[in-house]
């Protein structure tokens, strides 16, 4: 079972104005708490101002709260969105659906995962570290092994685990080796051959 929960300011006496927050809870007392909220807005506001509580619904599903949620915070507008006055920050309901992130944390998020920072970074699927594993330093699920073959003797040189390993190896460009594979080398013809490629 779940409830559905407004506060309102004391200094504001407008029944519609007063509202500056929609919530939902699996009992009343999440209404009533004051921590445990990642809201600066809603901090904001009950630090210069009292405030009061409203349970809107009660005994009522999950799903229905939810959904009246969703409704009550669309009815009553978001302040961030300037559509009216809750301090909410997202559309309601489960999840983060509507929250707006500012440019600066966007930068911040993409630094923290550049390269090293990555945590996944250098790291192959099996857990072994090697930088030659994609971009973010993680072998990609469709990676396919790739031989090298001597183009005179047709004996087997080296295994690759994927092409950009085998260019980085050999120095040959990543889409000639592709091209040879998939058998692209008569629209594109190389200048030497030196090497039969074929995947695994």
């Amino acid at each position: 079972m779940a409830i559905v929960y407004i506060h309102k300011r004391k200094d504001i006496d407008d029944p519609f104005l007063s509202v500056f927050y929609v919530g939902i809870g699996k009992t009343e007392k999440r209404a009533y708490q004051t921590y445990n909220r990642n809201n600066n807005y809603w901090h904001n506001i009950i630090k210069k101002h009292d405030y009061t509580v409203e349970i809107t619904h009660n005994n009522i599903l999950w799903e229905e709260a939810c959904a009246i949620e969703k409704y009550l915070i669309y009815f009553y507008g978001r302040l961030d969105k300037k559509e009216g006055k809750l301090c909410n920050l997202t559309d309601g309901g489960e999840g983060t659906i509507g929250v707006i992130v500012s440019d600066t944390t966007r930068i911040k998020r993409s630094e923290n995962v550049k390269g090293e920072k990555n945590p996944m970074y250098g790291v192959h699927l099996s857990g072994e570290k090697n930088p030659m594993y994609g971009r973010k330093g993680v072998l990609s699920p469709c990676a396919r092994k790739i031989a090298q073959y001597n183009i005179e003797t047709n004996e087997l040189i080296a295994v690759f685990e994927t092409v950009t390993e085998a260019s980085i190896s050999t120095g040959i460009g990543r889409r000639r080796i592709s091209d040879y594979c998939n058998k692209r080398r008569n629209k594109r013809p190389f200048k030497k051959r030196l090497y039969l490629w074929k995947y695994l």
